[in-house]
């Protein structure tokens, strides 16, 4: 380890890496914000409600994989209730 000169401290910045507001936002807009509504909407559908919307988010990540197999999961529900009746 290299030695420093008499009087200077040596800054430890740690682990810690603070993100930029601007990082933040889009981490938001494209994470949080898209499994929150999926996380309502399947919510609102095991709570029975029929009239849920359609979730459709373009492109191939995860959060696009995501909208995919709910939207599947509940027109395989609804039409599994519709064979109930």
């Amino acid at each position: 380890m290299p030695r420093m000169a008499e009087g200077v401290r040596e800054r430890s910045t740690g682990n810690f890496c603070r993100p930029s507001p601007s990082s933040v936002s889009l981490l938001h807009y494209l994470v949080i914000a898209p499994v929150k509504r999926v996380s309502a909407m399947a919510d609102a559908v095991s709570l029975g409600e029929e009239n849920v919307e359609t979730y459709v988010r373009a492109g191939k990540d995860e959060i696009a994989s995501l909208s995919r197999s709910f939207n599947r999961m509940r027109e395989s529900l609804k039409h599994a209730m519709a064979m109930m009746t």
